[in-house]
């Protein structure tokens, strides 16, 4: 089988790639962290896109210092939690970093929560210390009551009832002469984050410094497939200047040749790119690299492509009833083993992330090529039957939103009582589209697609999807509106 050579090998219908480059550095992220900082004092490390304010690492660093010793003077000790609920600005990274300091553990939440979803992700913490935005304390105070649980509120802002943040980074007794706590293991935890929670409730993945330090060094800014896709229905202003731009990556979610032809005429003349990755793995694992003749030639000839194996981790791909090892181009579910991947789910039960080999069930399904290219067609659970068939709902999606008045569609299994399930489209329409009706979109998935994916169970028409913070369709959220008739 071909592939790339020397980067990645084939053996047993197992995909093998090199080992990170490498040992994480044993005292852990805070120290890396305190270092790196430190030798870059004058360096500039952040600008407030809507302010224009500069920060440098000098600065942002004596804040955090100050943070620490101040989270100390509170109570807080080793592998307590901290967590935030804030919208970015120069200072909401202090708690996180802070907390490295400490060796404590690090949890945020949404602003954009509702009460009942932020509780369900508080009671999985529980919070020590909780670092808000002024927009958010009355969504916090109404989790620590709703839990009962006695977490100290600080408040980026004003507050009259809680601690400032400005109290925290005032001048410290011993700032000068601080460092940070050394580890007592590199593999204790060091951050929790909360799944998207597309297809059930969100848990707390456990990453740990290992997981974490363990990540190649060179992570760029990608591009959520929605977040693309509604920048492109937004009208460019005049003064915009994207001349400068050259690379579009985009991830979130499988991406169609017609949603990737809509990216490529709003921006002409970018490279556009996919990778894969999730939040069970604190590194992407497939991705192009466009430094790479052989890459980009393989990028270029396969659009619909995530990217190749990436360093560090190995794949399988399996059949997800019967376990059974599938070869190239056999689609199934995908599995991996990574240096930075997960260490389970916080006070959660963890046992059906891996199968009995220890692959990370990665819940995701595709295939790869004889180059070792990676697709991803669907989740798993996204799945659904219709009598004996597994319907992949990307595959109605991908012929619905070639019809010229959709502007996105999600495709949803509704339960029926002989068959299992029938296919139901969510649509939204585009904002010129009218008298498009429900039995011509049915008539125009019937023409394209065989018997089995026709939408028994209709189409609805909605404004908008309900979205995760990560904004995702909310798949779940979606689908229990539909069944409780509130669409």
């Amino acid at each position: 089988m071909e592939g790339v050579k020397g980067e990645i090998w084939f053996e047993n219908n197992i995909i093998y790639t090199p080992n990170f480059e490498g040992e994480p550095d044993p005292r852990g992220i805070g120290c890396v962290y305190f270092d790196c900082m430190s030798k870059s004092r004058d360096r500039l490390a952040q600008i407030d896109g809507l302010t224009g304010e500069e920060d440098t690492y000098g600065s942002l660093l004596q804040r955090c210092v100050r943070t620490s010793i101040a989270l100390k003077e509170m109570g807080l000790k080793y592998g307590d939690i901290i967590s935030s609920c804030t919208y970015n600005h120069l200072n909401s990274c202090v708690p996180n970093i802070s907390g490295f300091f400490i060796g404590a553990k690090i949890a945020a939440l949404d602003p954009s929560l509702s009460v009942s979803e932020a509780c369900h992700l508080f009671r999985q913490v529980m919070p020590k210390v909780m670092f808000t935005g002024v927009e958010s304390v009355r969504l916090i105070e109404n989790v620590i009551k709703e839990v009962g649980a006695d977490t100290k509120i600080v408040v980026f802002g004003p507050t009259d009832t809680h601690t400032p943040f400005s109290d925290m980074i005032q001048p410290q007794t011993g700032e000068s002469s601080f460092r940070p706590v050394e580890v007592r293991n590199i593999r204790d935890i060091a951050v929790i984050m909360f799944s998207s929670g597309t297809t059930g409730l969100p848990k707390g993945i456990c990453h740990t410094h290992y997981s974490i330090l363990s990540m190649p060094g060179d992570l760029i800014i990608m591009l959520g497939v929605t977040y693309a896709l509604t920048l492109c229905q937004t009208p460019k202003p005049e003064s915009l200047d994207v001349s400068n731009l050259r690379h579009i990556i985009l991830t979130g979610s499988p991406l169609t040749e017609d949603q990737l032809d809509v990216i490529k005429t709003t921006f002409p003349g970018v490279l556009v790119s996919q990778k894969y990755g999730q939040s069970e793995v604190f590194s992407y694992l497939t991705s192009f690299d466009v430094a790479n003749p052989k890459h980009l030639e393989l990028m270029n000839r396969k659009e619909s492509s995530c990217g190749l194996p990436t360093r560090g981790t190995y794949y399988k791909v399996v059949d997800p009833d019967s376990e059974e090892l599938l070869g190239a181009n056999e689609k199934g579910e995908l599995r991996v083993k990574s240096e930075a991947q997960l260490c389970g789910y916080y006070n959660m039960d963890s046992s059906g992330i891996w199968d009995t080999d220890g692959w990370l069930k990665t819940g995701d399904y595709g295939y790869y090529d004889e180059d070792f290219c990676f697709y991803i067609t669907d989740r798993v659970k996204e799945m659904f039957r219709y009598r004996y068939k597994h319907i992949t709902p990307t595959l109605i999606e991908s012929v619905l939103r070639s019809h010229p008045s959709i502007m996105q569609a999600v495709v949803i299994g509704i339960p029926h009582y002989l068959d299992n399930y029938h296919p139901m489209a969510v649509v939204i329409l585009n904002a010129d589209t009218i008298n498009t009706t429900a039995e011509e979109i049915e008539k125009y998935v019937e023409e394209r697609v065989e018997d089995p994916l026709r939408l028994r169970a209709g189409v609805k028409f909605v404004k908008s999807f309900p979205l995760t913070p990560s904004r995702k369709v909310h798949r779940l959220k979606l689908k229990n509106l539909i069944l409780s008739n509130q669409i």
